[in-house]
């Protein structure tokens, strides 16, 4: 911990801190509330762009009017992104309850526990939503498309699938656990120092 590094820091050479513990509190209060931004800003801006995303199946009529989405697929779509905003507006709430300056860290550590552990259900079941769009659409035109073209569309189907799984999990890996594992340290910090205390 790097609370632990200071005082030893200071015991090893003798110094007098010239930093309080209100202060040291402080600067785990910063380093917590970066992360915890983060996230809310992220949350955020998805509350705001995914009712805007139901217009995608008409918007893709538009460019591609040969290939608009089926009925099955369009339906499933809109539905999920009525089902996302009602979840972003959940963690969106939840997110607004922890309160690194609060009294009652365990209840800010349970708290983003909690939302770690929707995260990670969010992931899988994203996935699963991913390949019933895309599945639904490939299902859609297997009648339609020729016997040659139906595994190159197959192939491309199943590459922007991989790729979009790639990036949901190298962006669950670089963004949502660091910054949640900066909030759990920046809460242990402080839940430690109160123990000392």
């Amino acid at each position: 911990m790097d609370l632990d590094n200071m005082k030893k820091a200071w015991n090893d050479n003798g110094f007098i801190p010239a930093i309080t513990q209100e202060n040291i509190q402080n600067i785990i209060h910063k380093k917590g509330k970066t992360a915890l931004s983060q996230l809310l800003w992220f949350e955020m801006i998805g509350l705001i762009i995914v009712l805007p995303f139901m217009a995608a199946p008409y918007i893709h009529a538009l460019y591609f009017p040969r290939a608009p989405y089926p009925e099955f697929t369009k339906w499933f779509f809109m539905s999920t992104c009525i089902i996302s905003f009602f979840w972003q507006l959940y963690k969106v709430k939840l997110l607004k309850n922890i309160n690194l300056k609060q009294d009652n860290i365990l209840l800010s550590l349970k708290t983003i526990s909690t939302y770690k552990l929707y995260i990670k259900r969010e992931f899988i079941v994203g996935v699963a939503f991913l390949c019933i769009i895309l599945g639904s659409f490939f299902y859609g035109y297997v009648g339609i498309i020729s016997d040659q073209g139906k595994l190159s569309f197959c192939i491309y189907n199943l590459l922007v699938l991989v790729i979009a799984c790639f990036i949901m999990l190298v962006f669950y890996k670089l963004f949502y656990k660091k910054n949640i594992r900066k909030i759990e340290s920046a809460l242990d910090e402080v839940k430690e120092m109160e123990e000392d205390n």
